[in-house]
Formats: structure tokens, sequence, C-alpha cells
């Protein structure tokens, strides 16, 4: 029987050879194969019990049967082809958006950051505290807002206790330069304000623009005000503000 499947397969077309051998790769390497593999491992070393791997894996294919219903109402109006078009070019739209989520989380390491900061602020015992913060934070900022808050769920759940640190006001310290910039989308530009009033020496610059951190960034007012700082000691009027 395998030998007359293999002749079989002989007598097809080029093409058609090569669309099973890609198939072939394709479920190997990603559905079913060596890609479902190291996530039940992953899932298993997180900690997760079989029933909720069970449950994960399921889920995945209870989504792709549901996927196919509306994919066949759409290879039967728009042809195969078109609808294999599509198809790829969903899935590169999404390998594309995995690729900047990995992007994102590459830019620093984010256990170092969560180790940090879950031991260095006062957090509630409760973690409901934090998600009812989160949802509060959706109304005012409803695209990301609730997302962020609820990234920090993580800490009052921490293994290791909160040891809070108390305010730096740096008493007797020389003019200490505080660069903030008014639409950093992820340090927010009141926290630099904050800051500088409340070191005693604190000098606040600002930059009206957009961006996360801004200095040696392009920016001569900036790099210019700040190299003579580090450089000559040559401290900025406080309130000094800065664009492009």
């Amino acid at each position: 029987m395998g030998i007359a499947y293999l002749r079989a397969l002989r007598g097809l077309g080029r093409d058609v050879r090569l669309f099973f051998i890609t198939a072939a790769l394709v479920g190997f390497t990603l559905f079913g194969g060596i890609s479902s593999v190291l996530q039940n491992l992953f899932l298993l070393r997180l900690g997760y019990g079989p029933e909720f791997i069970g449950l994960f894996v399921s889920s995945g294919m209870l989504a792709l049967a549901l996927v196919c219903l509306p994919a066949g109402v759409l290879g039967a109006r728009w042809g195969s082809r078109r609808t294999m078009m599509l198809g790829l070019a969903l899935a590169g739209t999404g390998s594309g958006m995995v690729a900047l989520a990995d992007q994102y989380i590459g830019v620093a390491s984010f256990d170092v950051y969560f180790a940090v900061n879950c031991i260095d602020f006062d957090w509630p015992e409760d973690p409901q505290e934090l998600l009812d913060a989160a949802a509060e934070a959706a109304e005012s900022a409803p695209h990301f807002g609730e997302a962020i808050v609820n990234d920090y769920v993580r800490c009052p759940l921490w293994p290791v206790e909160e040891e809070p640190l108390e305010p730096v006001t740096a008493p007797g310290a020389p003019p200490i330069l505080v660069v903030s910039t008014t639409g950093d989308p992820a340090t927010p530009y009141e926290a630099g304000v904050r800051t500088a009033e409340r070191l005693e020496s604190g000098v606040l610059l600002t930059y009206d623009g957009d961006g996360h951190t801004v200095v040696a960034n392009g920016v001569a007012c900036v790099d210019e005000i700040v190299a003579d700082y580090l450089v000559d000691l040559e401290v900025p009027e406080d309130g000094t503000t800065c664009t492009d």
C-alpha cells in the first residue's frame, strides 16, 4: 500500500509534490510537531499541570476548527487560490506582530525590571485591588491603561516581601538635572516634574516632543544642555524647555 502511495505521488505534478512537502514540513515543525512539544514542555516548566495544558491545546484546536468553517465558505466563493493567499497574508501579519512583541521584550530584561520594582515599592496585598485600579485606568486611557496596570499584578504575588524605598531628596547635593519628555509613552512627563520638585537641588529640563528618552537621540537643544552640564558643570535655568 505504501509503495502504491509513493507511485501515485510520483505521478503528480511538480507543484503538487512541492505543496505536499511544504505541508509536511509545516506540520512537523509547527502544527502538532516540534513546536507543540516544546510548548508543552515550557508550560510544564512553568508549573502548569496536564489538565491546564490539555485545555490550552484543545482550545487552540477548537479555534482552528471554527476558523475552518468561514475559510471553507470563502474558498467556495473566492476560489482556493485567493483564499490561500489571504490566509498567508494573515499569517504573515500575525508573525510580524509577534516579531514586534519580541523586539519590545528584547529592549530590556523585564525579569530584572519587575524583580526591582516589585520589591522597591509598596503594593496591595490583594491582587484584586490592582485589577480594580486597572479598570479605572481604562477609563482615562482606554487603549493601553488597563494593560499596563495589569502588567504589575505579579507584584502582589511576588514571592519576596517588598522593602519600599524612602523618597530620595538628596539634601546637600549639587544641582541635579532631570530631563523629562512631554510625550514619553513609557515614563510620564509628570513623574519627571515630581522628581525634580522632590530633589532639594533638582533642575527640570523639559523636552516638548515625543519618544522614550531623548538625551543623545539627535535633539541638539537637549544634547547641548546635557553636555554642558556633564562636562563643564553648567546648570541650565530651572524650567528650561527644548523643542525639535
